[in-house]
């Protein structure tokens, strides 16, 4: 949930940012659009296929992988700039981050009986809520300090890092639990 919050935190960070930093670097407001809607776009497509790998793959590994994709694709948009390389970036982005989420919620379901997971994902939409809520703040702090406005994708990518950490050291990979394994419900039982 840690991990959770800083990933959110990061993305947050950006926010405010990246609008204004891709208009100063030739991206006009129609193409704007496209680049915005490249990162959840991406997620659209990657997100069923890395959730099918997911099910067969260790979901830590695909975590880990996932975070440290999305720290590069985070920085990258400082050193190649331009309307194209944008789009390319963000939707490379989201494909990483598209990685770790199918990943994360299964681990969730595996990591938790059946009578907890309501409440375990609870706690992870309010992880993601929580960090994405302080991101824009402490990319605006970061920035204010620094006087450098880029300073959060810098923010971005070293939150994502640490979460890649994070999951690395303190998560472990468990068995993916397969539905055959799950003890019926009472009402399922009371069907049989």
């Amino acid at each position: 949930l840690i991990a959770e919050a800083t990933i959110w935190l990061g993305f947050g960070a950006l926010l405010p940012i990246l609008p204004i930093y891709f208009t100063q670097h030739g991206v006009d407001l129609p193409t704007l659009g496209v680049v915005v809607a490249a990162w959840p776009a991406a997620r659209l497509v990657g997100e069923p296929v890395f959730g099918w790998v997911a099910d067969r793959a260790p979901r830590r590994t695909l975590m880990v992988t996932g975070l440290v994709l999305a720290s590069v694709f985070a920085v990258l948009p400082l050193f190649i700039v331009g309307p194209t390389a944008f789009i390319v970036l963000r939707a490379l982005s989201g494909l990483a981050a598209s990685m770790y989420d199918p990943a994360a919620r299964a681990y969730i379901v595996d990591a938790n009986p059946p009578e907890r997971q309501g409440e375990a994902f609870g706690l992870y939409g309010a992880a993601q809520t929580g960090g994405f809520m302080l991101g824009p703040a402490i990319g605006g702090v970061a920035a204010g300090l620094s006087g450098q406005p880029t300073i959060v994708f810098w923010v971005a990518g070293i939150s994502l890092l640490v979460s890649a950490a994070l999951v690395f050291l303190r998560v472990p990979e468990i068995a993916h639990l397969h539905a055959d394994e799950v003890p019926p419900t009472e009402a399922e039982e009371v069907i049989d």
